[in-house]
């Protein structure tokens, strides 16, 4: 007896990692942080 395949509902598509607002966040303090250490004035 044959059985149909069903389909899963595959989970969203990752997303790229700069996508998240957090990794946004913490490159900008990071970045932050360099120009004030390099560029005090």
């Amino acid at each position: 007896m044959l059985v149909p395949k069903i389909r899963r509902a595959n989970a969203a598509p990752r997303k790229p990692l700069f996508a998240h607002a957090y990794v946004q966040v913490l490159a900008g303090i990071a970045l932050g942080a360099a120009i004030g250490y390099f560029y005090p004035e």
